[in-house]
C-alpha cells in the first residue's frame, strides 16, 4: 500500500492542483484530498488504484519501501524508455497543446 504522503509528492512532482489531479482521475476534488489525507477519511482501494494510475500514466513510479537501492517509499519520473507515449510535464507548453 502506498501512503498519502507518496499520492501528495506524485502530485507535486506534476505540478497538478487538486481540482487537475480530479480532473485528470474522473475522481470527485474530496476524494482526491482524502487520498491525500493521513487518516481523516477511509478511501476505497478502487479509488486509490485510479488516482495512482492517472499519476503513472503522466510518468510518474510509486515506489515502495525497500524496492529502490536509493532509500525508502516516494514517487519520481519513471525511466524516458518505461514512459511509451507520454510527454515530460517540463515539455508541456501552449505549442503543444492538443
Amino acid at each position: 500500500m502506498y501512503t498519502p504522503a507518496q499520492y501528495r509528492a506524485a502530485r507535486a512532482l506534476l505540478g497538478l492542483t487538486l481540482e487537475e489531479s480530479a480532473t485528470a482521475s474522473g475522481l470527485p476534488v474530496a476524494v482526491v484530498s482524502d487520498c491525500e489525507s493521513d487518516g481523516v477519511a477511509p478511501v476505497e482501494d478502487s479509488a486509490l488504484r485510479t488516482l495512482r494510475r492517472s499519476y503513472e500514466a503522466k510518468g510518474v513510479v510509486f515506489v515502495k519501501d525497500g524496492d529502490d537501492t536509493s532509500g525508502g517509499a516516494g514517487v519520481r519520473f519513471a525511466a524516458r524508455d518505461q514512459v511509451a507515449q507520454t510527454m515530460r510535464p517540463e515539455n508541456l507548453n501552449a505549442a503543444n497543446d492538443d
